[in-house]
């Protein structure tokens, strides 16, 4: 669930816990958890009065908690900024392209960045159609964020909120498909976050204002990043010599391993992966992506169109051999298919045919006396960590 729709479902609760008052701002929202809006959850909803008698804290479970505050009426407006004056130049993606090419990953409700007007160093404009979603403008902005980064910056693009500082509205939110304007003004950048503020026009005026957006960077790399955005026409592994497949882990942390399974594992498989010991999950899913992207690459090159990963369901037989199936269609072919990982590698190969023999392993090469690492490896195999076997 988009967080701006979490802020949205914060200032709703605050006004049905305090009838006759406005949620005139937000502030000290932090977003702990990714909240999945699909299959639905139950999320404890609590408002609790603060100190301030216009201030109420709102938590939505263990999943994300602000402070709302509430009004009579709107405060007087403030004044809109002063044009940029730093160098700004046209964005070379077009707001079409912005979302059919999926540098955004927005459905149509919240697709409201109409126009994207300029660029700059540490600032970016654009109008805005309010989209229909509840929450859906607020969440233009963080997409045109999205959109600076992906001018300007080279490493690690893939970013999602963790805390807003400070919301002020001074009027409601434009009716549905109303042009707003935005320019949004980056404030900080670190290897782990960016911060931003942002002002939102409408008819010239001023009616909300935004301080101190955070959005957590991930790991990411350009190499793979058509992956990440079109994973139903583009593989994280890479194809080699021979028809196998090779996954190196380009996702160290957690939190962005997280977004990467999410793209390749059904439901039934990212409870399998959550079941496991910690200690085995990086390399199980290494070997999942592995196996399903060598069946995918071997049907891609007979000519089949898209297929998502999460369309290929992995398991094991009796005797811990892998197997692949469809998962919500019927057409995909029977294959015999063998995966392996080690460190920080997934290995796989894949062959029509129920029961072709095939076989593929990944092992690691420890330190070893000289003589022995002579007598067994070639030298191109003993500068390598890990080297697969068919």
């Amino acid at each position: 669930m988009p967080a701006t729709t979490i802020v949205r479902l914060m200032m709703d609760a605050a006004e049905k816990e305090v009838p006759g008052r406005t949620a005139v701002g937000v502030s000290d929202v932090r977003l702990n958890r990714w909240l999945v809006a699909a299959p639905a959850v139950d999320v404890p909803l609590a408002v609790t009065p603060t100190a301030a008698p216009d201030r109420v804290e709102v938590g939505l479970g263990e999943y994300a908690h602000g402070i709302v505050q509430l009004g009579s009426h709107y405060p007087p407006a403030v004044p809109p900024w002063p044009a940029p004056t730093a160098a700004e130049r046209v964005p070379t993606i077009t707001a079409e392209r912005f979302y059919t090419e999926r540098w955004m990953f927005h459905g149509p409700r919240y697709q409201g960045v109409t126009e994207l007007l300029a660029v700059g160093e540490k600032h970016a404009r654009a109008v805005f159609t309010v989209p229909t979603a509840p929450g859906g403008l607020l969440d233009n902005v963080g997409q045109l964020l999205g959109l600076w980064i992906v001018e300007t910056q080279t490493t690690r693009r893939v970013v999602f909120p963790v805390s807003i500082a400070k919301i002020d509205f001074y009027a409601d939110e434009p009716a549905p498909g109303s042009e707003v304007g935005c320019t949004l003004v980056v404030r900080s950048i670190t290897d782990r976050a960016y911060e931003f503020d942002a002002q939102l026009t409408s008819g010239g005026r001023v009616f909300a204002e935004i301080s101190g957006w955070q959005d957590y960077r991930f790991d990411s790399h350009l190499a793979i990043e058509w992956a990440y955005r079109m994973p139903q026409r583009n593989l994280l592994s890479e194809p080699q010599a021979g028809g196998w497949m090779l996954t190196p882990e380009r996702w160290p942390r957690e939190a962005s391993r997280d977004l990467y399974l999410r793209k390749y594992l059904n439901t039934s498989e990212q409870a399998e992966y959550a079941a496991l010991p910690a200690t085995s999950q990086r390399r199980w899913l290494l070997g999942r992506i592995a196996v399903k992207d060598a069946v995918r690459g071997w049907l891609w090159e007979q000519g089949w169109d898209a297929l998502f990963p999460a369309e290929i369901a992995v398991g094991n037989d009796p005797s811990g051999r892998p197997y692949v199936t469809g998962r919500h269609r019927d057409d995909l072919p029977a294959f015999s298919v063998s995966l392996a990982h080690c460190a920080q590698v997934g290995v796989a190969l894949a062959r029509p045919g129920a029961s072709v023999r095939v076989g593929i392993d990944v092992e690691q090469v420890v330190e070893r006396p000289a003589s022995t690492m002579a007598f067994a490896l070639s030298e191109p195999e003993q500068r390598n960590d890990c080297w697969p076997t068919r």
